[in-house]
């Protein structure tokens, strides 16, 4: 076949493509003629900031802007880049961890759950499990008068108190949380804030697994703790994390970060937003968009999105 009849060939297969297709534009025809239709996943130039844009399978066009967030900082986060701002602004839907609901009812809910685990603990006691040394290091970290309270409960509140107790906080400020200026944001621009999982689902990650499960993380972890350095590798742990995250590489965060099973479940939300077509902002914490068991490594997996070249 000659040049000129490829072309021809080729000029015909276009013209059905877009006679077929007369909702869908001609760069869209194109890039799906030379097999390059998948959504594609870009790393932008701001600090953890990703776009995935494409086109649905109605022929719509979508953009999903992904902000990797983190929970406690200081002044150095901000002023945020002009590129995020213009980008929440421009959304036509802002998605979150939690929705605002959802988040208004976190506490009451954390609340009601702690109580109702008294009951599912069943009269077992949590310290009769643990030794001699894994009490001394409790006794270290939690005031007695707490873990007389929590060893009735499951073992998931034990772990939870150690996660978040005064000696478990680093020196870093929740008062800089990229995600509360991002609500208070979607507050003061009038936007309605989504969820990437309901509240019950975060609750159920928290306390999942049997009592018996909980009991070995809760020996694991007590296992790891130099409980006289607590406080201070704790610190440690958390600049490390927050000076990888402000470099904005996204493999120095990978290094220092732990899969996470949300991810998964997350990756088939972020999906959903491509068929609504428009502009999603998702904002969330920065480690669920790194590593190989990632949000985005788990949409590529399934041919959902395809990697910037």
């Amino acid at each position: 076949m000659n040049l000129k009849l490829r072309l021809a060939v080729l000029l015909g297969v276009v013209a059905v493509l877009f006679a077929a297709t007369s909702c869908v534009s001609l760069s869209q025809v194109s890039s799906r003629l030379f097999g390059h239709d998948i959504p594609l996943l870009e790393k932008e130039e701001e600090r953890m900031l990703w776009k995935i844009r494409g086109y649905n399978s109605q022929g719509k066009k979508f953009t999903v802007y992904v902000q990797g967030t983190i929970h406690v900082g200081d002044e150095r986060l901000y002023p945020l880049e002009k590129k995020v701002l213009k980008a929440f602004r421009a959304s036509d839907r802002v998605v979150a961890e939690l929705s605002a609901s959802d988040l208004e009812k976190f506490s009451d809910e954390l609340r009601e759950r702690t109580t109702h685990s008294f009951s599912k603990a069943e009269g077992r006691v949590v310290t009769k499990n643990l030794t001699a040394g894994e009490k001394e290091k409790l006794h270290l970290i939690l005031d007695k008068e707490t873990i007389d309270f929590l060893t009735l409960l499951e073992p998931w509140c034990m772990i939870l108190a150690l996660c978040s107790s005064p000696q478990a906080q680093s020196e870093l400020s929740a008062d800089f949380s990229l995600d509360e200026y991002f609500a208070k944001f979607a507050k003061e621009e009038k936007k309605e804030i989504l969820g990437l999982e309901t509240l019950q689902e975060q609750l159920d990650s928290i306390s999942c697994g049997t009592y018996e499960e909980q009991l070995s993380q809760l020996k694991e972890i007590l296992e790891g703790i130099d409980a006289e350095k607590f406080k201070e590798e704790m610190n440690s742990a958390a600049k490390n994390l927050y000076e990888a995250y402000l470099s904005g590489d996204p493999k120095k965060l990978e290094e220092l970060t732990t899969e996470d099973e949300r991810n998964e479940k997350w990756a088939k939300r972020i999906q959903s937003y491509f068929e609504m077509g428009g502009t999603t902002f998702v904002y969330a914490g920065a480690a669920h968009w790194v590593g190989e068991k990632s949000v985005f490594a788990y949409l590529e997996e399934w041919g959902a999105i395809r990697l910037e070249d």
